[in-house]
């Protein structure tokens, strides 16, 4: 079993350089490669964030997502936001996961942004420390690695594009 949750960046500045659009071309993809790899014992959630966050995709089976929605972007770039809706997400869907008599796998998030968020350090650092998962951060090479060093995830350096790749290598 694999529960897999996206963290994506949809503040106003994604639409630069078609960050954004890349993003949202992903996604069908990362359904596609989480199916083949885990059938319908893979679940996906996806949690937005800009100014604020907000849950796109409640923790569903991939072979039941049949429609995604197309995050809209705007607004700053609170990760801190994201991070505490998506600690708020995984401690609930693991219960209710654990309640309907699934194994709970240490979930596996996948950052997806487009830069450094507009929060102050200690608000990231400190919904970061109330996140239980396995985390990876898909930054450009523009954000420096020593900046994104308090997510505790493992950094990979390649554009939204490349996320149906880095998803199923962690699987």
């Amino acid at each position: 079993m694999a529960v897999v949750y996206l963290l994506l960046d949809v503040s106003g500045s994604t639409v630069r350089h078609g960050f954004h659009q890349r993003a949202a071309q992903a996604l069908p993809a990362v359904v596609d490669r989480i199916e083949r790899a885990r059938g319908d014992q893979a679940w996906l959630g996806m949690v937005t964030y800009a100014d604020q966050a907000a849950l796109l995709i409640p923790l569903t089976r991939v072979t039941g997502l049949h429609h995604l929605p197309v995050p809209r972007p705007g607004g700053f770039s609170s990760l801190a936001a994201g991070l505490r809706m998506l600690a708020s997400c995984t401690a609930h869907d693991t219960d209710q996961l654990a309640a309907d008599g699934f194994a709970t796998p240490r979930p596996i998030v996948v950052i997806v942004a487009d830069g450094l968020p507009t929060d102050r350090d200690t608000d990231v650092l400190a919904a970061r420390a109330s996140l239980d998962a396995d985390v990876h951060a898909l930054l450009p090479d523009h954000v420096p690695a020593l900046a994104a060093a308090g997510l505790r995830a493992t950094l990979h350096r390649h554009g939204p594009d490349h996320l149906p790749d880095l998803v199923e290598t962690l699987l």
